[in-house]
């Protein structure tokens, strides 16, 4: 968000249109906007004080942003974006709520967006650092002293569709009850295989990130989750499951395997691009994991029976400071 603030400059002479894009349909939104520059200048009075009246009672999410941070952020927007606690978004950095896909967007942007009074849409992070897809009218506020400008977020429509019950909006990735139904469907396949062909391997690993929690704080969880659902894609063999969990981060299921020899070393390539760390233009972020492994059909023949072997596999590798793998059954 410190690239915005370079930008502060060629607005100085920028005025307000006090009419210019507004919902007929909201008075209170025109007239909060032909005042705001004023209270912000001429006043001392804290922003929140001079639009709380105006600002709360409209369902438009709407937030005001003064040299990088939010200082002012009404109910809708909260409600939109799962929050109970103001607290928990005032004074914030703006861009922690942006997603880091849409960060030099904003930076190479913000100006003429901004002096044209436009629309700018982004993709913003809610309480659970999930992805939603917000519009936004733009209206700089004239200051001398200060950067600001308000975002009024448009109706932000909830659609479920039958993709969205089945793959994680975060990281397009299968959800867990895909996966479970996929190794059962591999069990089933090697179950009735004509007898006189030999059944192959199936194995069941599950990866837990070890520093998710601290990644989550920092608001890097997402763009870690996603690099790493690329790189498994675009790494292991297209015939393996990669989905995401519900206890632990990934999943992934690997059929058709000869032998313990071929499991260990598909895990060991799993493992090494993991411990790879997770970069953008900004900084790098290491990732530790804990990996357990079940194999069909050594220790079980049901896909809950495996999953369950896997989670134990996981727990006791958690025990351990650095990224390690256990196979369950070798504990």
């Amino acid at each position: 968000m410190s690239k915005i603030a370079e930008y502060k400059k060629n607005f100085i002479e920028t005025r307000v249109s006090d009419e210019k894009d507004l919902n007929a349909d909201e008075p209170l939104i025109s007239e909060g906007i032909s005042h705001i520059g004023k209270y912000i200048s001429d006043m001392d009075i804290a922003i929140p004080d001079a639009v709380h009246g105006i600002f709360d009672k409209i369902d438009r999410p709407i937030l005001i942003i003064c040299d990088d941070n939010i200082e002012y952020a009404n109910n809708a927007f909260l409600k939109t974006l799962g929050y109970n606690d103001i607290q928990k978004v005032l004074h914030e950095k703006f861009l922690k709520f942006v997603s880091q896909d849409d960060w030099n967007f904003i930076a190479e942007n913000i100006g003429d967006i901004l002096t044209g009074n436009g629309m700018m849409e982004l993709r913003m992070l809610n309480a659970n650092y999930k992805v939603i897809k917000m519009s936004f009218d733009t209206v700089y506020l004239e200051d001398t002293m200060h950067f600001c400008f308000i975002l009024m977020g448009r109706p932000v429509e909830v659609k479920v569709s039958a993709n969205a019950m089945m793959y994680d909006e975060q990281v397009g990735l299968p959800k867990f009850y895909l996966y479970e139904y996929s190794v059962q469907s591999a069990i089933d396949y090697e179950n009735h295989k004509d007898p006189s062909l030999k059944r192959n391997k199936i194995a069941v690993c599950g990866i837990a990130i070890k520093n998710f929690t601290a990644l989550k704080n920092d608001g890097q969880s997402e763009f870690v989750m996603q690099r790493i659902a690329e790189k498994l894609l675009l790494s292991l063999n297209k015939l393996y499951t990669v989905a995401v969990g519900s206890k632990y981060q990934f999943w992934i299921l690997m059929p058709d395997m000869k032998n313990d020899v071929e499991i260990i070393q598909e895990v060991e390539k799993i493992q090494a691009i993991l411990n790879q760390p997770v970069a953008n233009t900004f900084a790098h972020y290491d990732v530790s994991v804990a990996i357990g492994v079940s194999i069909y059909p050594d220790t079980a023949q049901s896909a809950k029976k495996l999953i369950s072997q896997s989670e134990m596999a996981i727990r006791q590798a958690l025990k351990d400071q650095k990224s390690k793998v256990v196979y369950f059954g070798m504990i």
